[in-house]
């Protein structure tokens, strides 16, 4: 379990997400640096239900985003289910 993160993070999510919002929001919590979206008139696949709009808030928050350091792969061991 990642208890925080700390890079940019962008989080896109629809009004009437009923099963995945209030996760979202949660995580929200345990981000430092992060800008929450919430399209209203939307459920769980906010890039095809409005996908126009999903793609200018990706490609703005993209455009916003500076790079401090150099990618590092990071490889995370998942727990075994």
């Amino acid at each position: 379990v990642i208890k925080s993160y700390k890079i940019p993070t962008l989080f896109i999510s629809g009004k009437e997400d009923y099963m995945f919002l209030d996760g979202v929001k949660e995580l929200c919590e345990k981000t430092k640096d992060f800008q929450l979206k919430i399209l209203k008139d939307c459920g769980h696949v906010c890039s095809i239900e409005k996908s126009e709009l999903f793609n200018h808030l990706t490609l703005d928050f993209l455009n916003q985003v500076q790079v401090k350091k150099p990618w590092k792969r990071r490889y995370i061991k998942l727990p075994m289910q």
